[in-house]
């Protein structure tokens, strides 16, 4: 719909407008630049629409986003440790470390943990790989910030990676493919965080959308940003799909970050913005280092996220 007030009496009336189209108006109308409350019904108006989104935000993001030489890097496997530490300079120092507690906290496939601290750029490369840590250099700039609202997406976000990679495990993907659902489940919602941010603070520079143009357009916009980036092809179809994708037997990579996705946002509401799970309370001679409790809960602690997880222990039986 769009606003339009009639130069003789004052009064605002609304005139139905394809995004495709002139508006028609009102006798007497006149449009008031950027009152239109965008209903898009097709993808090519939807997409007009999150182009414009997408320039205004890039001025938005640009301080907060590394300069593109940092993702260049990070796109070549064959970059040397030497050209890769050099990034360090060019990437916010909380991401930095918030980046090196992550990869701190990883676990090879073996789930043997790191023993000493990462505090190089090219350790964390070793650990996690160049495209993790792109998408989470992506993440963490994206969701910066003291915003409540960003940093509990951030928490669903960094929970939906963790548990798709762990489903990914446990359904015996190889480690270079739970890595991809973990990157995925990572970015999946990055287009409701950027139109979240339009909303709050650059409303009346461009279209004016509502929170009904959010929900139903943020895959669209999520496509256009990992485009942007570079990211590889299947993060794009992770964050445009909807369904849960068989293959045969077997639940595709797609449709393991979209079942992780929908149990966090299932379980943050359930309980209190966290993710919960219960599990065998562990035995004396248990070795915790490979405990999934002990493997999940340090995760989430690395980056700072111990309050949005519950675990729930049960008594064993003999």
């Amino acid at each position: 719909m769009l606003a339009v007030m009639d130069k003789n009496t004052g009064i605002k009336t609304a005139a139905c407008v394809n995004l495709l189209d002139e508006p028609t108006l009102p006798p007497g109308g006149q449009i008031f630049p950027y009152q239109t409350v965008i209903t898009a019904t097709t993808v090519d108006e939807a997409s007009a629409v999150v182009d414009q989104i997408m320039e205004i935000m890039g001025e938005v993001m640009r301080g907060r986003i590394p300069p593109p030489e940092v993702f260049e890097t990070l796109d070549n496997p064959e970059a040397p440790r030497s050209e890769v530490n050099t990034l360090h300079g060019k990437i916010n120092e909380e991401i930095l470390l918030r980046l090196f507690c992550i990869a701190g906290a990883a676990y090879t496939s073996g789930n043997l943990k790191r023993k000493s601290p990462v505090n190089t750029l090219y350790q964390a490369v070793e650990l996690l790989g160049f495209q993790k840590v792109k998408a989470l250099v992506l993440a963490l700039a994206f969701f910066s910030g003291t915003d409540p609202q960003m940093k509990l997406l951030f928490a669903q976000a960094y929970a939906t990676s963790v548990l798709a990679g762990f489903l990914a495990q446990q359904m015996e993907y190889r480690q270079e493919s739970a890595r991809k659902v973990e990157i995925g489940g990572l970015l999946l919602d990055v287009g409701r965080v950027w139109l979240m941010l339009y909303q709050k603070q650059c409303q009346g520079k461009g279209p004016l959308i509502d929170n009904a143009f959010e929900m139903q357009w943020h895959p669209l916009m999520g496509d256009k940003i990992a485009r942007h980036y570079h990211m590889p092809a299947y993060v794009s179809a992770m964050i445009l799909s909807t369904a849960l994708h068989l293959n045969g037997k077997y639940l595709m990579l797609i449709g393991v970050a979209r079942l992780a996705h929908n149990a966090v946002a299932a379980s943050f509401h359930q309980h209190q913005n966290r993710l919960a799970f219960s599990c065998d309370t562990p035995k004396p001679d248990d070795d915790m280092n490979t405990h999934i409790a002990t493997i999940i809960a340090d995760q989430f602690r690395a980056v700072g996220l111990a309050n949005h997880l519950f675990v729930v222990q049960r008594a064993t039986t003999a």
